[in-house]
């Protein structure tokens, strides 16, 4: 189990592995990290290895994109 990062989150937010974005959302890897790579989602890196997310993040952008949220 990896390392969260120690960001206070809001109350009811989480951090989510890539793996579980991309399984929720039935999207590729590549596509997520188009997504971050064009500003629509922000990653941080608990170290130089891997990327988390925030729930809240996640259900903005699809939000935006006019999709359900999770």
């Amino acid at each position: 189990m990896p390392v969260l990062p120690k960001i206070p989150l809001p109350k009811g937010d989480r951090w989510m592995l890539p793996a579980e974005v991309g399984e929720l959302l039935g999207i590729s890897r590549a596509t997520l990290n188009r997504w971050v790579r064009e500003g629509d989602l922000k990653a941080y890196m608990p170290d130089k290895k891997s990327n988390v997310y925030k729930k809240s993040d996640v259900n903005k952008l699809l939000e935006s994109k006019g999709l359900p949220t999770i």
